[in-house]
């Protein structure tokens, strides 16, 4: 994507103000260019937004069906299924309420990662399955998920949208999309 703000120079003119005498113009100065970031920033909110509709339409095109579910019973499931073996202390450590990610990433749990990860989940024959995000209310019953691979997965989210929980409605597998560029993705085989 194009940049629509040329970030060098939006940088100089901050470093511009450090040296003006004139508070008044300051202020006013330091308005615009806080106006000007925020509209980037609601642009780029917008323009991920849009993108993830239209992922999701393509996705649903294929033939998948999501069913909404409550985001609560199905983090829970994830905690019995995968992490109940983590003491209260461990996921103290880990920052697991943080992110539940983290029992991988603390090498709490052995995941597959990276590259490996996705060739694992794409070839993991898959039936139902259950998704949720870290940062939201919105979790989902998937009753095909054998129609997903790891693209599906491998696209630019809002942060909100970007720590990513999908896995298997028995607990035999679990595949794991993080906001960290250098951490995961993850895959975990549980049989």
């Amino acid at each position: 994507m194009r940049r629509i703000i040329d970030w060098k120079a939006y940088w100089a003119e901050i470093q511009k103000l450090d040296i003006l005498n004139d508070p008044e113009e300051v202020a006013v100065r330091q308005n615009l260019l806080d106006e000007l970031t925020d509209r980037a920033a609601a642009y780029y909110q917008h323009i991920n937004e849009y993108n993830l509709v239209q992922h999701c339409k393509a996705i649903e095109a294929r033939g998948l069906r999501f069913k909404p579910l409550s985001k609560q019973t199905v983090a829970r499931r994830w905690d019995t299924f995968f992490a109940s073996g983590l003491s209260r202390e461990v996921k103290r450590k880990i920052y697991y309420s943080q992110y539940k990610w983290h029992m991988f990433s603390y090498e709490q749990v052995p995941a597959k990662e990276g590259a490996d990860a996705k060739r694992s989940f794409n070839r993991r024959k898959k039936g139902a399955a259950y998704l949720f995000f870290q940062h939201t209310n919105e979790a989902w019953y998937i009753e095909n998920a054998q129609l997903l691979t790891a693209a599906d997965f491998m696209v630019n989210y809002s942060f909100q949208k970007a720590d990513l929980y999908i896995f298997d409605a028995n607990g035999k597998w679990a595949f794991v999309r993080t906001h960290e560029p250098y951490c995961g993705p993850y895959f975990l085989r549980n049989e």
